[in-house]
């Protein structure tokens, strides 16, 4: 009998953690992200109870999730599959581009924060596409952005990054380091997730 999806996606959290050397913290949990969420509120960039209850947040090789993994309907969990391949495509930039240049371009340059984000929302585009054969509007897929303290011409430069990314992605390649593990962890262990017609 195929494994539920809540049981894929606590196996492709485990996967991803072990092979990328991660630790999930419950971001309620965590002194630290309560003070970041305090001090975004304080700025007027992210209310705090919306960046605690809402958004994941990878710092390094910690990445805290605000819900339990693989818990709650097909939908959450596929949610949830598609968030830790994204968070996990942030360690690797975290690793491949160093410390400082990651946490300094990511903080301090809209550009390069659009340019990491949109990197990792390719993704979810290769989980959405692998599970249902096509690829999600770039444009909407970067609105969230907004609350990533993004302006309109740095959410539009997402847009156009990922739309780049999405012509390997149509033809059924993968971009990103993450994407391939968890795909190719999917296909092996999870093939029956995938909807795709012929």
């Amino acid at each position: 009998m195929p494994a539920t999806m809540q049981q894929a996606c606590k196996e492709l959290w485990e996967v991803m953690s072990t092979t990328f050397k991660t630790k999930i913290v419950n971001k309620n949990d965590a002194t630290e992200m309560r003070t970041i969420a305090w001090c975004l509120d304080s700025m007027g960039i992210l209310d705090q109870d919306r960046f605690l209850k809402r958004y994941t947040t990878t710092v390094y090789k910690w990445i805290y999730v605000p819900w339990e993994i693989g818990e709650g309907s097909d939908a959450k969990c596929w949610s949830q599959m598609r968030t830790c391949v994204h968070e996990h495509q942030h360690v690797i930039q975290w690793k491949r581009d160093g410390f400082l240049k990651f946490a300094g371009g990511y903080l301090i340059d809209g550009d390069d924060r659009a340019k990491y984000e949109a990197e990792a929302k390719a993704c979810g585009q290769e989980m959405h596409f692998w599970r249902y054969g096509k690829v999600e509007d770039p444009e909407r897929a970067c609105a969230n952005l907004v609350d990533y303290n993004m302006n309109k011409d740095e959410i539009a430069f997402a847009a156009r990054v990922l739309d780049s990314y999405q012509r390997t992605i149509k033809r059924g390649g993968t971009i990103t380091k993450a994407g391939k593990v968890a795909l190719d962890f999917l296909s092996r262990n999870h093939s029956h997730l995938s909807l795709r017609k012929g």
